[in-house]
């Protein structure tokens, strides 16, 4: 089985200490080595690293956001009694007349976004339990499904999200925006349409914003896949190379601009943190497979595959050789027989499947008989 959640913490927390040690400007080489020895350990370090980056850089974006919250003057500031004797949600739903001292509209805008960040954050990093967080000018709900597990859910607006196996997001709704963030995973979102409110889905390094319309969308660490299934959305991701996902030749840009893409029923795009582009188009159907038990593929390289099937095993899947991830797979996965697939692709590939312990299995291409 996986590992247990005291665990799973743990190596957050790990992760969380080891990303404030390396960006910190008196890191070592000695520091960066041990970090290095850290990440090479256990596959699990690698992931939990760079997931906890990603939501990083998600969360540096939503702080630079809060710079059109002004801040509040000096009179608001001196005559703020309000000492934390009350939750913000008691003021929200305070009768007129109440005796309650409520903070400045703006001091109380500043609180509302400190706390609304600061849960997505702790969620993200440190793997809270928290169901949700209601507080005056939104409502932060957190979701999130076992392996195997599909989870569907409805929210207030009439909109829904059917959420994947081994996935995570948290639905921010405000008067001006509704947002979610997928940090992990897949799902499918059904948007009901308000033209006054946009719906936007934070994923890796990029957003997909549409107004009323239905959408698939599949993140594996900073690799995302957008598929519209009904409408019409907007896919921007935050500056890369408009054709090539290895990121060679982006580095030389020092703030490249946002790339993007409007995609109808059927189209798709992949990105990440190097660029952007455009896949096959595929059927509504085919898409959102997944709901119905199946996994489809066409001429898909192992490397994506093998992070899509581990959601439906038990196991910690390991790809051993890049040679193993740049294999082609076109066909289709039955989520209830994820075990045995694995074991089919020794008879389909030139490729074995070896038990590291109870929790791993490595992928590694087969010795040549002797």
């Amino acid at each position: 089985m996986r590992e247990s959640n005291d665990n799973k913490r743990g190596i957050k927390q790990a992760a969380a200490d080891w990303l404030v040690r390396v960006q910190a400007p008196e890191v070592t080489e000695a520091d960066l080595l041990e970090w290095d020895a850290w990440l090479k350990a256990d596959v699990r370090h690698r992931r939990a690293f760079d997931a906890l980056d990603a939501t990083s850089a998600f969360i540096a974006r939503e702080q630079n956001a809060l710079a059109d919250i002004p801040l509040p003057d000096a009179d608001s500031v001196c005559a703020d009694d309000y000492a934390g004797e009350h939750a913000i949600a008691e003021l929200a739903d305070s009768p007129p007349g109440r005796v309650i001292r409520a903070r400045s509209a703006s001091a109380t805008r500043w609180a509302i976004a400190a706390t609304v960040l600061f849960a997505v954050t702790a969620t993200a990093w440190l793997g809270f339990d928290a169901n949700w967080l209601a507080v005056r000018e939104g409502h932060l709900q957190l979701v999130e499904t076992r392996e195997s597990e599909h989870r569907r859910i409805e929210l207030d607006d009439g909109s829904s999200i059917e959420l994947g196996a081994a996935s995570s997001l948290s639905v921010n709704y405000s008067a001006k925006r509704r947002a979610v963030v997928l940090e992990a995973g897949e799902a499918l979102f059904e948007v009901a349409r308000d033209p006054n409110r946009p719906f936007v889905v934070l994923a890796g390094s990029g957003t997909i914003t549409a107004v009323g319309t239905a959408f698939n969308v599949r993140r594996d660490a900073d690799r995302v896949v957008v598929t519209v299934t009904e409408g019409e959305v907007e896919v921007v991701q935050q500056g890369g190379s408009p054709s090539s996902m290895t990121g060679e030749g982006s580095a030389a840009a020092p703030d490249p601009a946002p790339l993007r893409q409007t995609l109808l029923v059927g189209e798709r795009v992949e990105y990440n943190a190097a660029g952007l582009a455009r896949l096959d188009d595929v059927s509504p159907a085919a898409a959102t497979e997944w709901r119905n038990g199946r996994l489809r593929y066409r001429a898909e390289p192992l490397k994506h595959v093998i992070p899509d099937v581990e959601r439906y095993t038990p196991h910690i899947l390991i790809i051993g050789d890049t040679a193993v991830g740049e294999l082609k797979f076109t066909g289709t996965v039955f989520q209830d027989k994820a075990d045995e697939w694995l074991r089919g692709l020794e008879q389909v590939f030139p490729v074995e499947v070896i038990e590291l312990d109870d929790e791993q299995l490595l992928l590694r291409l087969r010795e040549p008989a002797r």
